[in-house]
């Protein structure tokens, strides 16, 4: 009976995420990521195995946890345990590849590799499902999957049907742990519909600049916030204690004031067109 109703329960949520697939993008097909990868794998170990069949550390270890701005994995130089060479060449990631922490606490992590030429191979480390495209799909199609995988519905699918070990501690510990079979299954836009009209690497490459520009202008911002109201609160000191100093205070204060008013117009008109 549990069964049948862990059953009906990932049932109801594939039908809840359609519908909202249906309202949020229309008439778009609506398939599953198993038909849209070429594979779907856990993928094991490099380093398991006989300590005998273990030859080689010329390879990276990556991780969907470890990426740039860019959601792609960062590939470090660092140092590895002795691996089996014939493991990495039969796991070595491809251009493309998505890597899926399988386990999670707040989301589901995924990471793109999107290396072309690597010194050395590039493997998954464990606890990973690797989600595989055909070759000349690696582009926009799975641009377009780790959005979707990454976005709002499709998290709330991983969160609301994995499995859940740490079910009686508060709901910021508990840990997801999602299976293949549940990820391969999920519901998702036919992206091949468009993909060949309409590539989204352009756009989706500029709108990730857009938004660590303004994560970095923002940061500024707050800097120069946060100097502006110290001056402004140590006003009354700086009078008192230091006066022959306010001719050229007030002469900075007017230059700041000056570039501040003609950045926010500039802001005000960068605003109509964002």
């Amino acid at each position: 009976m549990v069964e049948a109703e862990k059953q009906e329960r990932l049932r109801s949520l594939k039908e809840e995420l359609i519908v909202s697939l249906k309202k949020e993008y229309g008439n778009i097909p609506v398939t599953t990521l198993e038909s849209l990868a070429k594979e779907i794998k856990v993928i094991p170990s490099v380093r398991s195995g006989n300590l005998e069949n273990r030859d080689t550390t010329n390879y990276y270890e990556l991780s969907p946890t470890k990426r740039n701005k860019y959601n792609e994995l960062l590939v470090q130089e660092r140092e590895l345990g002795l691996a089996n060479s014939r493991l990495i060449e039969k796991y070595a990631l491809q251009y493309g590849d998505l890597l899926v922490s399988y386990r999670g606490y707040r989301s589901i992590t995924i990471g793109r590799f999107a290396k072309k030429e690597i010194p050395k191979p590039a493997v998954s480390a464990v606890s990973n499902i690797l989600i595989r495209f055909e070759e000349e799909e690696s582009e926009s199609l799975s641009l377009l999957v780790h959005k979707y995988l990454t976005d709002g519905l499709a998290q709330r699918y991983f969160r609301f049907g994995a499995t859940n070990p740490d079910h009686g501690r508060d709901r910021f510990h508990r840990r997801y742990l999602l299976s293949k079979e549940y990820l391969a299954d999920i519901p998702i836009p036919d992206f091949r519909v468009l993909v060949q009209e309409n590539p989204i690497d352009k756009l989706y490459y500029m709108q990730k600049d857009l938004l660590a520009t303004i994560t970095n202008l923002n940061s500024i911002m707050c800097e120069i916030d946060k100097n502006i109201i110290n001056n402004y609160r140590q006003l009354l000191q700086i009078y008192l204690k230091n006066n022959n100093a306010l001719p050229e205070l007030s002469q900075n204060d007017s230059k700041l004031l000056e570039q501040l008013r003609d950045l926010e117009k500039q802001a005000k008109r960068l605003l109509d067109k964002s």
